[in-house]
């Protein structure tokens, strides 16, 4: 290996499990579903809370779509380096 780097598949493997497992925990719709019928009660928030809440969401969808590009460009990358 040059630089004295090893590859380590298995490490990688163990990564990309582990981040799958936490994003199929993330996924439950029955939580979304949850948080949605809290927000319909009667006097849930406060517009400066409803400012944060909505920042919060905000973040999120964004993260969710950074991660979905990133695992296009993994899986692309991936398959670009072994001449797929």
């Amino acid at each position: 290996m040059p630089n004295g780097h090893k590859i380590d598949i298995k490490r990688l493997e163990k990564k990309v499990t582990s981040i799958s497992d936490a994003l199929a925990k993330l996924s439950s719709a029955e939580d979304f579903r949850k948080l949605i019928l809290e927000w319909r009660r009667p006097g849930w928030t406060t517009p400066a809370e409803f400012i944060f809440v909505s920042a919060i969401v905000d973040s999120m969808a964004a993260h969710a779509g950074a991660l979905a590009k990133l695992k296009g460009d993994l899986i692309k990358g991936s398959k670009a380096v072994a001449g797929n």
